[in-house]
């Protein structure tokens, strides 16, 4: 039978747009050939008509002019005439003073462009916000123009953007249409910025929107305090959560099912305002407390999601933390990185009740251990012995099999036998638990590659967190064969005679 439990990997192509349309360019020799463009400039020109220019804090005199910058249009509502109202995110310090934010201006105009018409509509301001320092977020509602029809857009997931990845800016200082040469994803800071190279960041541009080849990455807000050359950009994910707790209007389709932000305890999840907000970093633990609460995990360990299911990620190791974003289903993740474990550990909490998940060396959030799959890697321990035998039975291929106690893990010896003409692929592993949620630890070796014929027996040592040997209703089973093809039998408990 095909394996029960898949593992996740990085970066999902999951991004919904239209067909590549080629374009033309002339050959060296004179000729025509065809040139695809990249799947994530397709995506950003398809999604300019969302971005609008804004025009705020209009006074008078040597104030006239006001600030410029752009906004995107993330949802629109009916009013009470009939009509649809659209509901734009634009940066709160192009539409109120830093400085003096309860100053009163002008209202702002957002301007939309059709071929080569611009229209100015006032917009209204809302009173939510996040100031500069922690987000730099406003909201403008407006009269939808009877023209106008809203393109469908998707979020990047982008707790799993790994450095250097390329993205495209959408609202430069000469016009809104996206750069050809696309920027790169440095890193987040300890602030929860997100640091891109290679954009146009003055003051016109804040507020553009950034797209990579699977959606909106965020808002442009301007350079780097530290680094001009660097561009600020609030996540997409950080937007939405604002702009859903603030009860307005989200039509920006989240990638791979990503879960909706849980209201906190006590409150209604139907009531949007009373949702306790996401910090836009998490919450750093006190030496004391990881020392206390840590437990052994070894080097290169792994975890990804369920098949089927993403993972929330949360501030800190609690369920009552707010939640920080999520990593996606495993069906949507390459093949390659789905068999080894999409995402590092960087801390290991109560045996396997929390974990800290890492990408590319950088914290993305906590994840309960019941929503992800760890992954052990088995070369490493492949030869090690030693420690107490516990318990001593006959394998699936006949043999002697141990469970012995290493101390910070258990250590396994058994054997399978190949019952396939041939078989490349040995396979060890806990069945998903009965029932979403199901407080049974779940775990899984780096698949072994070899190439053993029908009758072979194949020795089979590693190491096993202490849970799954430890926790009852805890299943461990292994199986040879093609791949992921291939029967399962009994490792722990051992099979009844």
């Amino acid at each position: 039978m095909k394996r029960a439990v898949l593992v996740a990997a990085l970066l999902c192509g999951l991004a919904l747009v239209r067909p590549v349309q080629a374009q033309v360019q002339p050959a060296l020799s004179g000729q025509r050939i065809a040139v695809e463009e990249p799947r994530g400039l397709q995506l950003a020109h398809d999604l300019a008509p969302r971005v609008v220019r804004v025009t705020g804090r209009r006074g008078s005199g040597a104030q006239a002019a006001g600030e410029g910058g752009y906004g995107l249009i993330v949802g629109e509502i009916p009013d009470d005439k009939g009509g649809a109202v659209l509901v734009i995110v634009t940066p709160d310090h192009i539409v109120r003073d830093p400085t003096k934010p309860d100053r009163r201006f002008q209202p702002p105009m957002v301007t939309f462009r059709s071929g080569d018409t611009a229209r100015q509509i006032p917009a209204e301001l809302m009173p939510d916000r996040v100031p500069p320092a922690t987000g730099d977020l406003a909201v403008l509602k407006l009269p939808r123009p009877s023209d106008f029809r809203l393109h469908r857009a998707l979020m990047t997931l982008t707790s799993i953007m790994l450095p250097g990845s390329v993205a495209w800016q959408v609202g430069r200082r000469s016009e809104v249409a996206p750069n050809l040469q696309p920027g790169q994803f440095r890193h987040s800071d300890a602030d929860g910025w997100m640091l891109f190279e290679g954009f146009e960041n003055d003051g016109v541009t804040a507020g553009s929107i950034v797209v990579s080849n699977e959606g909106i990455v965020g808002l442009l807000m301007g350079p780097d305090e530290r680094d001009a050359s660097l561009s600020r950009v609030a996540s997409i994910n950080f937007v939405a959560t604002r702009l859903r707790a603030w009860g307005h209007p989200w039509d920006i389709d989240e990638p791979g099912g990503e879960p909706r932000i849980a209201a906190s305890p006590g409150r209604s999840s139907g009531a949007l305002t009373g949702l306790e907000l996401a910090p836009i970093h998490l919450v750093t633990l006190l030496p004391g407390e990881i020392a206390s609460r840590t437990s052994w995990v070894p080097p290169g360990a792994r975890l990804s999601t369920w098949a089927e299911s993403p993972a929330r990620l949360y501030a800190a190791p609690r369920r009552d933390s707010a939640v920080v974003g999520a990593i996606p289903a495993g069906m949507y993740l390459p093949q390659e990185a789905w068999r080894q474990g999409a995402y590092d550990i960087g801390q290991k909490l109560d045996g396997g009740a929390w974990f800290l998940v890492q990408t590319g060396g950088e914290p993305l959030g906590w994840a309960a251990g019941k929503d992800i799959i760890e992954i052990w890697p088995t070369a490493e321990v492949a030869g090690l012995s030693g420690g107490k035998v516990l318990r001593e039975w006959t394998s699936p291929a006949g043999r002697p099999a141990l469970l012995r106690d290493t101390v910070t893990a258990f250590e396994l010896e058994t054997s399978l036998v190949c019952r396939r003409a041939l078989c490349n692929t040995l396979l060890a592993y806990t069945p998903p638990p009965p029932a979403r949620g199901a407080m049974i630890p779940t775990f899984q070796v780096v698949p072994i590659a070899g190439s053993w014929r029908e009758g072979d027996t194949v020795a089979l040592r590693l190491l096993l967190p202490r849970r799954v040997a430890e926790t009852r209703g805890t299943r461990l089973v292994g199986c040879i064969g093609h791949d992921d093809d291939c029967a399962e039998e009994p490792l722990i408990p051992p099979a009844t005679p």
